[in-house]
């Protein structure tokens, strides 16, 4: 995880470690969404940074905005933040420290 931002202090990252288990190593990533309990995961991929971009949120919300999101929060860090950071042999060496402003910029 390069960067994070929580709005909900109950959040837990077992449902991202889940995530990552059963859909992204489970080559089942052809899906755009995963549901867990009681929570959703959106996510756009970056396949020539080899970053995945994502959302969590409350399955109950119902957020109808979250692609837009995704897009916007992605073409933030891809084209300000990326070519910022320190990458050796496709390893990120750094997270970015000021992405927050950016993702504030994307709301």
């Amino acid at each position: 995880i390069l960067w994070s931002k929580s709005y909900d202090a109950s959040f837990k990252l077992d449902l991202i470690n889940t995530f990552i288990k059963n859909i992204l190593l489970g080559e089942k990533s052809a899906k755009q969404h995963y549901n867990f309990e009681d929570s959703t995961i959106k996510w756009q991929m970056q396949p020539d940074l080899k970053l995945i971009f994502a959302v969590v949120y409350k399955e109950m919300l119902q957020l109808s905005n979250i692609e837009d999101l995704l897009d916007q929060v992605r073409f933030e860090f891809v084209k300000k933040v990326h070519p910022t950071l320190l990458k050796a042999n496709d390893i990120y060496l750094e997270v970015p420290s000021n992405f927050d402003q950016h993702f504030q910029y994307a709301l």
